[in-house]
């Protein structure tokens, strides 16, 4: 079974890098690059979430002192998008037309 891991890409961007090193403009870069590559403002809020999480657990057993601003974007999900996927959604759509 293959899992999809949102950390993987994360690690293979940031992995190298000193947790002091990564910034506010860092993240937004990444973020940048990931919506160039196609992925959806939901996964780069799945990414940044976990580099956000390890910061606060970092901070938390006082291993860092402060964390960058890791921005979000917005995921306003329409309800076409989830719809149009479900075939009991499409035949109700059929009838109604």
């Amino acid at each position: 079974m293959k899992v999809n891991s949102n950390a993987k890409p994360l690690r293979q961007h940031f992995g190298s890098w000193r947790t002091v090193d990564v910034t506010s403009d860092a993240v937004s870069e990444y973020i940048e690059n990931l919506r160039d590559e196609g992925y959806t403002a939901a996964t780069c809020n799945r990414h940044t979430q976990l580099l956000g999480k390890a910061y606060k657990l970092a901070i938390r057993t006082k291993k860092l002192s402060a964390a960058p601003f890791i921005p979000r974007l917005s995921e306003s999900l329409r309800w076409s998008d989830v719809t149009d996927d479900v075939p009991a959604c499409q035949e109700l759509k059929k009838l109604q037309a």
